[in-house]
């Protein structure tokens, strides 16, 4: 979801959900070609972002895009480390079989 768009219209706009999804009935489904197109906007550093109705404290576009950056990275890093705990429990169930 972008942020960004949600802040500066206090939640009013939200962001499309994206997926793809390949076409697998030729009855019902469009075969031809397909076309996307990627747009991605942040704001300038000296601006100020906040909504109309002020739902959100203002912050600068800087400290906006440092927000998403760490929010994103923290994310990520979750994501690695449940990996990681996956494999441990994968390894060691292995052993425990092979025990």
């Amino acid at each position: 979801m972008n942020t960004d768009i949600l802040a500066r219209s206090d939640d009013r706009f939200k962001s499309t959900f994206h997926r793809v999804r390949a076409p697998t009935d030729p009855e019902t489904d469009y075969f031809g070609p397909r076309y996307s197109i990627a747009f991605f906007n942040q704001p300038t550093t000296d601006c100020i972002v906040q909504g109309p109705l002020k739902k959100y404290p203002v912050v600068t576009g800087a400290e906006f895009t440092k927000a998403a950056m760490m929010r994103n990275y923290a994310a990520l890093e979750a994501k690695k480390e449940l990996s990681s705990k996956t494999a441990v429990s994968v390894q060691t169930a292995e052993v425990a079989a092979n025990a």
